[in-house]
């Protein structure tokens, strides 16, 4: 839908990747079949066209699971992620915060820790969702990919299936 391709053509404006796509009347035979909007999906093969590397390398987790590797990165960031809220006092914060980075608690690159999140892309992702007021959304309707080993930049998120946001629907009536 539009609805669909604003938040992605808006992920792109924030500096971010994100699925392209386009809206186009159908046609079958001379009769009209509708507004449809085809567009990348991004899963492991088009993680890797768009950020290198072979999609084998990637990790690609849905709202319900795994789409594309295995869990286990994922699993392990959400687990760092705790860590950074659950950590007592301000520098262990900030220590588990870097670590999910892959940085040394100074901020310094720590070349030998993979980077788990790509921090920037998440805020704006959550900036994007709750400013569009997407309504299916966190349980539903998300991509996070990550490309394993030393090239990687940390899960980003992806907007994906935002119908039902921008207060442009009325979900009582789904």
């Amino acid at each position: 839908s539009a609805r669909d391709q604003w938040f992605r053509n808006t992920q792109i404006a924030m500096g971010h990747n994100a699925s392209r796509g386009n809206l186009a009347h159908l046609y079958i035979n001379g009769l009209y079949w509708g507004l449809y909007n085809p567009s990348e999906r991004p899963d492991d093969s088009y993680n890797a066209e768009h950020l290198g590397g072979d999609k084998s390398e990637y990790d690609v987790m849905v709202a319900d699971g795994v789409h594309d590797g295995t869990a286990t990165a994922y699993n392990t960031m959400l687990a760092m992620a705790q860590n950074v809220v659950s950590a007592l006092g301000t520098s262990a914060k900030n220590a588990a915060y870097q670590l999910l980075q892959g940085n040394l608690p100074s901020g310094a690159d720590d070349p030998t820790a993979e980077t788990m999140l790509d921090v920037v892309n998440t805020i704006d992702y959550m900036i994007l969702n709750h400013y569009g007021g997407n309504d299916d959304w966190p349980n539903r309707n998300w991509y996070a990919a990550r490309r394993r080993g030393e090239e990687s930049l940390g899960f980003r998120f992806y907007a994906w299936d935002s119908e039902i946001s921008l207060d442009l629907s009325d979900r009582t009536s789904l």
